[in-house]
């Protein structure tokens, strides 16, 4: 993948960790599940009187623990690859001066146009700020 490609996925591959992070959360909160229920008996004497109790247990852990461990393992795989991205990314963002820093952050992580980038740069036009993002990344 290209830095120009790199950086387009940037903004997307922070907010895919934010989220996979979640739904590894919410996983891990399904292995913790107890179920409740209700059951009635009676004593086993005479006078046989009916009373309730309440039990509760885990699901079965072969058929709940496997899909919970399998999707696990998709989700770490996600995260890991959307931070292996993020990681590229901020490696190119440290070589670069503070205000190219500046281009990339108003370009990718706001999705500002040129002309919006340029009027933020100040006494710039928007042709000459992407020239000078082309030959950034022609440097890399």
């Amino acid at each position: 993948m290209n830095a120009k490609q790199l950086l387009s996925e940037y903004a997307d591959a922070c907010e895919l960790i934010k989220e996979t992070e979640k739904d590894i959360k919410k996983l891990e909160s399904e292995k913790r599940i107890v179920v409740y229920d209700k059951v009635k008996g009676s004593m086993r004497e005479f006078p046989y009187t009916e009373q309730n109790f309440s039990i509760s247990g885990r699901p079965d852990k072969t058929v709940v623990e496997k899909k919970i461990d399998s999707e696990y393992v998709v989700l770490e795989e996600r995260k890991r690859k959307a931070e292996e991205i993020k990681q590229q990314v901020q490696v190119i963002i440290n070589r670069a001066t503070p205000r190219m820093q500046r281009i990339i952050r108003y370009k990718y992580l706001e999705g500002l146009t040129w002309r919006q980038i340029s009027s933020k740069l100040h006494n710039t036009t928007e042709e000459s700020v992407r020239k000078e993002f082309e030959r950034f990344l022609k440097k890399i």
